[in-house]
């Protein structure tokens, strides 16, 4: 992503000067730029069937029933059914209960007894009077972008797809806008676990129009183009190392609110593997996040190098959210004691429960494993930046893993020096609880307060 950070952030400056009803619409398409980066952009087939798609979904609007919101004082959004989202917003709907109308993803199947609902597919339905306007900056956008080409350093697959994503994206726009246009009353606060997301993107930037304060929490590490530009008028963040980083990319001080974060909570003490289990099976877990398919198959090739030399391990490899398991499961095949495992088939508690060890790159998931007792370990990818992983190794001691040559001398220190092991956790865990500034209940605390805040200011 580092070589295509430029060229993003560029052609999303270059599309907010394009506005419906005076909305910017170049932010909405900032995950599509990074799926993009890392998988590529659709077929012009697929391209082209979604823009099919977008057209008959405008025909069947005009005769589809239209959803308006509830007069709630909050809107906030249930993007994906994860446990991390899970853990952010669960909270926060039962706390705030009926003051919240909540715009959800019709694939979680939860349910929020008096709680108002709309579905994300609601939004999508578009007023007959603005599918001319939304047809036409549709056009005007595709062909500027025709023209500027070059200039955007985009092939005629790039313009075709972004443009069909932008005419959905704007189509959503105007959804949010006419529901905020006809309310005698606005609500208070708009809240999404993420504002750079296609889903809440464009909820975060027609409330902004309308002047209603807006709220992004945090769902991860992150960097430079992963979170911003920061689209919701607060982000409240994990601790004060994400804020330093914050300020670092630009974001004003004022807009930043350091809460914690209630995906993360510690586990009981008596949950642990204690040393016992280590003469029986030693658990190593790789962590991977979502990076380059040559880096990944590199991270993958060192650790199966290093099992097949220490046979008396057994080797977890623990997909991101993002990833889907079906392009890693010909590893369970390759020899016993592998498993792979999604992050809908475990949770993270769970997972620390079962492992000795957990190697990652850079990932939060590092960070959460070091509050939570779990040695970690960083493999430097050649070639790559560390990210928060140099953090994880110069502010927190994990060790810095090369090769599989360092993997396996690792595994053989840290099992026949067990006080080695126990100095490295220590340190570790001191590092995470540093890095964040509450968890759990007390995070939730935190973040209600801050949200009562701006509803009692509004």
């Amino acid at each position: 992503m580092e070589n295509g950070y430029e060229k993003y952030i560029n052609l999303e400056r270059y599309l907010n000067c394009f506005k419906y009803k005076g909305i910017p619409v170049g932010g909405t398409l900032a995950d599509k730029f990074i799926l993009a980066d890392l998988h590529g952009v659709n077929s012009i087939l697929n391209t082209l069937l979604d823009y099919v798609s977008e057209l008959y979904g405008m025909f069947i609007s005009l005769f589809a029933r239209k959803k308006y919101f509830a007069n709630t004082q909050i809107i906030a959004t249930r993007l994906a059914n994860k446990s991390h989202f899970n853990n952010m917003m669960n909270p926060l709907i039962d706390h705030f209960g009926k003051s919240l109308t909540l715009v959800i993803n019709p694939a979680i199947k939860d349910v929020y007894p008096g709680v108002q609902t709309i579905s994300i597919k609601d939004t999508f339905k578009t007023n007959a009077r603005d599918i001319f306007s939304i047809i036409g900056l549709y056009l005007k956008i595709k062909f500027k972008l025709i023209s500027k080409r070059r200039r955007l350093k985009l092939s005629y697959k790039e313009v075709f797809y972004y443009s069909i994503c932008l005419l959905h994206q704007i189509r959503i726009i105007s959804f949010y806008y006419l529901q905020f246009k006809t309310r005698k009353i606005l609500p208070k606060v708009i809240l999404t676990e993420f504002d750079r997301n296609n889903i809440a993107s464009p909820l975060i930037l027609a409330a902004k129009y309308f002047n209603i304060p807006t709220v992004t929490l945090v769902h991860g590490i992150f960097d430079k183009y992963g979170f911003v530009p920061v689209l919701a008028n607060y982000i409240y963040c994990f601790g004060n190392e994400q804020k330093k980083q914050l300020i670092d990319l630009k974001v004003p001080e004022s807009r930043i609110k350091v809460t914690g974060t209630s995906i993360i909570r510690e586990l009981d003490q008596q949950l642990y593997r204690t040393e016992s289990n280590f003469d029986k099976k030693f658990i190593v877990c790789l962590g991977i996040n979502p990076i380059s398919k040559i880096d990944i198959d590199w991270m993958l090739e060192t650790i199966l190098k290093v099992k097949k030399r220490l046979d008396n391990i057994e080797l977890i490899i623990k997909l991101h959210p993002s990833q889907n398991k079906n392009a890693f499961i010909r590893y369970e095949n390759i020899k016993n004691n592998i498993r792979v495992l999604a992050s809908n088939e475990i949770d993270n508690m769970a997972l620390f429960q079962m492992i000795d060890l957990l190697i990652v790159h850079n990932t939060g998931l590092g960070i959460e494993a070091m509050l939570n007792n779990v040695l970690v370990a960083i493999l430097d990818i050649p070639g790559t930046d560390l990210g928060m992983g140099i953090k994880m190794v110069e502010k927190g001691g994990a060790p810095l893993l090369k090769d599989d040559r360092d993997i396996q001398k690792f595994i053989d220190e840290i099992l026949t020096d067990k006080d080695y092991k126990i100095r490295l956790k220590q340190n570790e865990k001191v590092f995470a609880r540093e890095y964040y500034y509450a968890t759990g209940a007390d995070a939730v605390k935190n973040i209600v307060t801050e949200i009562e805040t701006l509803l009692f200011a509004s």
